[in-house]
C-alpha cells in the first residue's frame, strides 16, 4: 500500500505548522512575503512614474502600467523564496506565489483581451469568466485538487467525430 502524499501548498504549510517549523521560521516567511509584496509595489510605482507612456506599449485596455504591478510583485516574491529556500521551508511563500501568479495572469489576460475584443458587455463578461476560472484553478491547486479535477473533467469529455 502506497502512502497518501499530498503535495499541495496548503498541505505543506499545515504540515510545517504541525511539524518542525518554528514560530520564528513562519514569522520570517510572513516578513519575507510582506517585504516582497511591498518592494514589488514600490518598484512598480517607480517604474510607472519614470517610464514615459509609449504608444508602442499601448496594447490593450489600461495600458502596460496595469501589468507592471503584479509582475514586479511576482518577481519579488519569487526572489524572496529563492533566497530563503536553502535555509528553511517556504510553504507559505509557495501559497503567496500562487496567488500573485493568478493576479498576474488575470491582469495580463485583461490587458490582452482589452485590445482584442471590442469594449462592451461581452468584454466585461469574458473578463469576469477568466478571472473566476483563474481564481478557482488557484484554489484547487492550493488544496491539491487541481489534477483530480482536470482528470475528472477530461474523463467526462464528449467525442464528436475525431475531436474530443
Amino acid at each position: 500500500m502506497t502512502p497518501d502524499i499530498d503535495f499541495s501548498p496548503v498541505a505543506r504549510f499545515i504540515e510545517a505548522l504541525t511539524g518542525d517549523a518554528t514560530a520564528l521560521q513562519i514569522g520570517i516567511q510572513v516578513a519575507v512575503a510582506a517585504a516582497a509584496l511591498g518592494l514589488g509595489s514600490l518598484v512598480a510605482t517607480s517604474v510607472r512614474k519614470r517610464v514615459p507612456s509609449n504608444p508602442r506599449w499601448k496594447f490593450g485596455a489600461g495600458g502596460f502600467d496595469r501589468v507592471v504591478l503584479p509582475l514586479f510583485m511576482w518577481l519579488a516574491v519569487w526572489l524572496g523564496k529563492l533566497a530563503l529556500a536553502p535555509y528553511q521551508g517556504v510553504a507559505l511563500l509557495d501559497i503567496v506565489l500562487a496567488l500573485v501568479t493568478a493576479f498576474a495572469a488575470i491582469r495580463i489576460a485583461v490587458y490582452v483581451l482589452g485590445h482584442v475584443l471590442p469594449q462592451g458587455a461581452f468584454l466585461r463578461s469574458a473578463i469576469r469568466v477568466i478571472a473566476w476560472a483563474a481564481w478557482i484553478a488557484v484554489a484547487l491547486h492550493l488544496v491539491g485538487l487541481l489534477d483530480d479535477t482536470i482528470g475528472a473533467l477530461d474523463s467526462a469529455g464528449v467525442t464528436l467525430g475525431k475531436q474530443r
